[in-house]
């Protein structure tokens, strides 16, 4: 078990965690990057530069957890790969049956909007910013060459990364734009 008797004050800039890892958890997507690389030819790839493999994420407050209990309701984010757990001094991730721990002190996060070219359904707060083919011929139209060349938006994105120098890289995607922001900022001033 894991107890907090946080004073008046951490308990207070813990509160601000959970208010921007909430606010992470109100986007209608979120996935979690697996994999990303680069393209050699983007024509067959919508005009995309990287190919990614995601996989859903829930970002939602601890509920059970086996092997540990928390008199706090811990942020977490789970997906079929691994789990985060913010508790009010660290990070606890496990991942591959492995259980590991980061303090915010060595923990750098950073959020920043970009673009991703979606195959699947558009969430409902995605901001659509523009279309492309998934079959472009050089000029970025539509290769004629294919008969079921189909249009895809283009959302703007926002994109959590958590590094440390013990080894973790996570990478986040989530449907709306600047919704990782309160949280990288978050993270950001614990840092030593």
């Amino acid at each position: 078990m894991l107890f907090y008797d946080l004073a008046e004050n951490a308990l207070a800039n813990y509160e601000r965690l959970v208010a921007a890892a909430d606010a992470v958890g109100a986007c209608t997507k979120k996935w979690r990057i697996d994999a990303q690389g680069r393209v050699s030819d983007p024509k067959y790839h919508a005009g995309a530069g990287h190919l990614v493999k995601r996989s859903a994420t829930f970002f939602d407050r601890h509920h059970a957890f086996p092997y540990l209990a928390l008199n706090v309701d811990a942020p977490m984010a789970r997906s079929d790969s691994a789990l985060f757990v913010f508790l009010p001094d660290r990070l606890l991730v496990k991942e591959r049956g492995v259980i590991g721990a980061v303090s915010y002190e060595n923990l750098r996060a950073s959020a920043r909007d970009g673009r991703f070219i979606e195959e699947e359904s558009v969430p409902s707060d995605a901001q659509v910013v523009g279309r492309t083919w998934r079959y472009v011929n050089k000029r970025g139209g539509p290769d004629r060459r294919f008969k079921y060349n189909r249009q895809l938006p283009v959302c703007a994105y926002n994109e959590l990364d958590l590094e440390s120098d013990s080894g973790l890289r996570a990478r986040f995607s989530l449907s709306r734009a600047g919704a990782a922001q309160a949280l990288s900022a978050w993270l950001n001033s614990q840092r030593a």
